[in-house]
């Protein structure tokens, strides 16, 4: 699994890493490591967090083949200092809207987009 810190309490991932057999994962099955600098190697501010929430996009769909929507929130159990771990820097407002037909929507990137 792959996420970002973006909050002390806070790690954005997508859904697809907060599901198991189409069913969203307990939250108590979770737990994030955090300071990893190498694949298997624990680094100077190694630190294991268990979670206490999970919440994904109320319209992603969990089966095989779905590529929207894919995006989850995991609430660690106490919060992390922003000092030692690096967040991930969220722009504060939209970044690229289009606007067609009476419809806005929002275009965003990131790992696993194409």
């Amino acid at each position: 699994m792959t996420g970002a810190l973006i909050a002390p309490s806070w790690i954005v991932t997508t859904a697809t890493c907060s599901h198991a057999d189409n069913t969203q994962v307990a939250a108590s099955k979770v737990q994030v490591l955090l300071g990893e600098e190498t694949l298997g190697g624990a680094g100077d501010f190694f630190k294991v967090s268990s979670v206490t929430k999970i919440v994904t996009h109320p319209d992603y769909a969990s089966s095989p083949g779905a590529k929207t929507d894919n995006i989850a929130l995991w609430k660690l159990s106490s919060p992390v200092s922003t000092d030692t771990y690096t967040r991930l820097c969220l722009p504060s407002q939209v970044i690229v809207t289009i606007v067609s037909r009476d419809v806005t929507r929002s275009i965003t990137g990131g790992p696993g987009h194409r």
